[in-house]
């Protein structure tokens, strides 16, 4: 499955963007905000032009949640994407590295807004017992193929592994 990405600092320039990679067959857009050269939270709304363009040609949204990019804690809180989830319910977003430190946070999201897919770091796959089925196998990227990665599976049960 092919994703590209846009740099959101330039919202008209990722949207058309985004028609570019939908063009070239892409199948999702990593949209990364706090790492952008202007940082901004994943629910700002100067970004939903981007949403909607991914929205309306069917892509999916990948974003990287970890307390590991950003400048701040608070820029991985998974609850901006349960605001964006809200707002563009055709939308499906996944949740690039489970949005740790706020995996719980993360579950809870994605136990509630049906268009949201976990999807772990792939060494955490194996150590996290979740009951939640939104949880997608590991993705790391355009250059992996993940067919498993856009359709919900359910975990496996810790105590059978």
């Amino acid at each position: 499955m092919g994703f590209g990405s846009v740099e959101p600092s330039d919202v008209a320039a990722a949207v058309a963007a985004v028609g570019e990679l939908a063009a070239h067959g892409m199948r999702g857009v990593t949209v990364d905000p706090s790492t952008a050269q202007i940082s901004r939270r994943f629910n700002d709304r100067a970004l939903c032009p981007i949403y909607e363009e991914a929205q309306r040609l069917g892509l999916i949204v990948s974003t990287t949640m970890s307390c590991l990019l950003g400048p701040y804690q608070d820029d991985c809180c998974p609850e901006y994407v349960a605001h964006v989830a809200t707002d563009f319910p055709g939308l499906t977003v996944f949740i690039q590295h489970g949005g740790w430190p706020y995996v719980r946070e993360a579950l809870g999201v994605a136990y509630k807004q049906p268009n949201v897919v976990i999807v772990p770091a792939p060494a955490a796959r194996n150590r996290v017992g979740v009951a939640d089925e939104r949880v997608g196998e590991p993705f790391c990227g355009p250059r992996q193929p993940q067919p498993t990665a856009s359709r919900r599976i359910t975990a496996r049960d810790p105590a059978r592994t």
